[in-house]
Parts: C-alpha cells; sequence; structure tokens
C-alpha cells in the first residue's frame, strides 16, 4: 500500500500530531522543548510558513501550521529529523524518535479552525496537568490570549 496523498497547497491550514516511537516521550526536559521550538523558528523563517498554535506534550506535539510556498510533507520532513537527529544526538541514542509518519488534517472553515486551535491548547487540561491551557509552559496559548501570537 502506497503512501496517501495529502491535499496541500499555497495558504493551506493544517492541524499536524505526531507521536513518540511506541508512546515514549520525545521531550526529556526543558532543554528539550527549547530544542524544539527553537528548531521550528528557525525552519519557520527559512521555509516561510507559520506557526498559528503548538502544545507540546511529554510523548507527542501537535502544531497549527499555515504553509507558504514550501509543502508540508518537505517541511515536517526537514523539521521531524532535524530535531530527532539533534535529540538523538543529546541523549546518546540511536533509532526512531517518532512513532510514523506525521499526521495532518487540513483545516477548511473558520469554525473547524477554531476548534482545532482549542483542541490543541486543550491537551494539557484533559491530561489534568494544568487548570487552564494558559497555564501549560510548552504551548502557545497564553500567547495568544496575551495577543503576542
Amino acid at each position: 500500500m502506497g503512501k496517501r496523498e495529502r491535499t496541500d497547497f499555497p495558504g493551506a491550514v493544517h492541524h499536524v500530531m505526531n507521536r513518540g516511537v511506541d508512546g515514549r516521550c520525545v521531550f526529556l526536559d526543558t532543554g528539550d522543548y527549547g530544542l524544539f521550538l527553537v528548531g521550528l523558528a528557525g525552519l519557520k523563517a527559512e521555509m516561510g510558513f507559520s506557526v498559528l498554535a503548538y502544545c507540546l506534550m511529554s510523548n507527542h506535539f501537535h502544531l497549527a501550521i499555515k504553509v507558504g510556498r514550501v509543502p508540508l510533507a518537505r517541511i515536517m520532513h526537514r523539521f521531524e529529523s532535524g530535531y530527532a537527529g539533534d535529540f538523538n544526538k543529546k541523549h546518546s541514542r540511536m533509532g526512531h524518535l517518532f512513532q510514523a509518519r506525521y499526521e495532518s488534517r487540513l483545516v477548511l472553515s473558520d469554525r473547524q479552525f477554531a476548534n482545532t486551535i482549542n483542541y490543541i491548547h486543550q491537551n494539557p487540561v484533559d491530561a489534568e496537568l494544568v487548570r487552564e491551557a494558559e497555564l501549560w509552559p510548552w504551548s502557545s496559548a497564553a500567547l495568544i490570549a496575551g495577543g503576542l501570537l
């Protein structure tokens, strides 16, 4: 069975997520969260996409990305392989970090966009890690609430 083609076009908004292999953590310490976000910011500047929202959990991540001219598949391949390589080097490990190819859902309406952003930010609340989404330090919820993103 071949890879499923993903719908993508300049200006498309995608809800992107991925999990650690076998449910393992993809963030082991605060430095890993920073490494992920710094890598994402650097690639964003280079490849011309926007991060509209994010939430990083210990064993998975969620992103809302608006692509420019560079397709999502190329962005995510560069990003995930770069982060995995940096993570593996930092933690003296080898092998796959992510369970599989990332998942993505195309966001097609304003209502779906609002629901997606809410879903992304509610992850730590649903996991009972914080009472309010804005309190999770590895999410854009507080930035958006404060008008900074």
